[in-house]
């Protein structure tokens, strides 16, 4: 879903290449708030399949992702967004025991 950019390009953005069957969001880690999507937004990448028969519907990724742009990239690339992953992760927290 997730796929770099074409190698001629100096960034180190990668772009969402699934929205035709996901549906991207960001979310305030460990919140269910949604971050807009803009450019400079920060947030924890939540994935939402489009086809109902799907039995994934909402995935939380856990990765923390920052938008660097949602206009058309500079490699030409249509509907895509261009992300820099920040690394950390969301914790999660653990069962009991």
């Amino acid at each position: 879903m997730i796929a770099p950019r074409a190698s001629g390009n100096r960034q180190n953005d990668l772009h969402f290449v699934a929205a035709d069957v996901a549906l991207a969001e960001l979310v305030v880690p460990g919140e269910d708030s949604v971050v807009p999507w803009e450019a400079g937004s920060e947030g924890e990448l939540v994935l939402t399949h489009l086809d109902r028969e799907c039995q994934l519907l909402r995935f939380r990724t856990g990765d923390i992702v920052r938008l660097t742009a949602t206009e058309r990239c500079g490699c030409g690339a249509l509907r895509s967004r261009c992300w820099h992953r920040v690394p950390l992760r969301v914790p999660r927290a653990r069962p009991a025991g």
